[in-house]
């Protein structure tokens, strides 16, 4: 025999979930915005880096620093690999974790509509027999 469990994550009287929902929304949404501006600044400081001549190379190694927090070594006017994916890895994962931040605020959000089924298997057992002694 199978059943199905509906279980309400909140009803349509419960505001809470909604308002921790929507401030949740409102927040991760300027902090999204501002995550993909920083990504933008990182990629626009690495391409400004690379087009720096050797005599300018301290110059746009301090800004590349003060953007994307990647130094250089003295005399270094190409990155290497490590350097240029140190420099984007960090603004793009801040991009999803406020992307994951906003889908839980919609979460919360719908949660007076939210239904989730749960499956109940439920069987028979049969019947022990006693021993007598």
């Amino acid at each position: 025999m199978r059943r199905l469990i509906l279980l309400r994550l909140g009803g349509r009287e419960v505001h809470l979930p909604k308002l921790i929902g929507v401030f949740l929304l409102v927040f991760a949404g300027l902090m999204f915005v501002k995550a993909v501006a920083l990504m933008v600044d990182s990629w626009d400081a690495i391409q400004n880096f690379t087009q720096c001549t050797p005599t300018d190379a301290a110059v746009c190694g301090e800004a590349l620093y003060r953007a994307t927090g990647v130094s250089i070594w003295a005399g270094q006017s190409v990155l290497t690999a490590t350097q240029f994916w140190a420099a984007l890895l960090g603004p793009i994962a801040n991009v999803f974790f406020w992307m994951i931040v906003l889908l839980i605020g919609i979460i919360f959000y719908k949660s007076g509509h939210m239904v989730l089924p749960i499956e109940e298997s439920v069987r028979d057992l049969a019947d022990i027999k006693k021993r007598h002694r």
